[in-house]
């Protein structure tokens, strides 16, 4: 029974040495991990930071497109009033032509009415 004894006394030193052994690794693991909390802390803080930039440049690219999307619909209105203008001018300007084309006619033909009475420069009732 002494060596049995001799054992048992020796297994409890070595549990009692093992958990003394845990609890101030748990101390050291306790007091790190409050280091760490404040340096996660600290991540965090940047984080959220660096969070909030991304935001207010989120917000302000969109407001940037929303933007160039209005002037991109104005540049639309005007190049879409700018086409109606050129239709406009193409319409005028076939006018023109067919104006052109009948004051030519007219011109050839009081020319060739000229022709056939070379005195045509004076009024109708001198010439008879």
């Amino acid at each position: 029974m002494g060596v049995f004894c001799k054992i048992a006394v020796f297994a409890v030193l070595i549990c009692l040495y093992t958990v003394l052994f845990a609890v101030d690794c748990a101390d050291n693991s306790i007091s790190g991990n409050y280091q760490e909390t404040d340096r996660t802390f600290s991540k965090r803080l940047l984080l959220d930071d660096d969070y909030h930039t991304i935001i207010n440049r989120l917000n302000n690219l969109t407001h940037q497109v929303g933007s160039l999307k209005n002037e991109d619909d104005a540049l639309k209105n005007e190049v879409g009033s700018l086409k109606n203008e050129v239709g406009a001018l193409k319409n005028e300007v076939e006018a023109l032509k067919k104006e052109n084309s009948f004051l030519r006619n007219q011109t050839v033909a009081f020319l060739a009415e000229k022709n056939k009475f070379p005195n045509w420069s004076k009024p109708p009732h001198l010439l008879r």
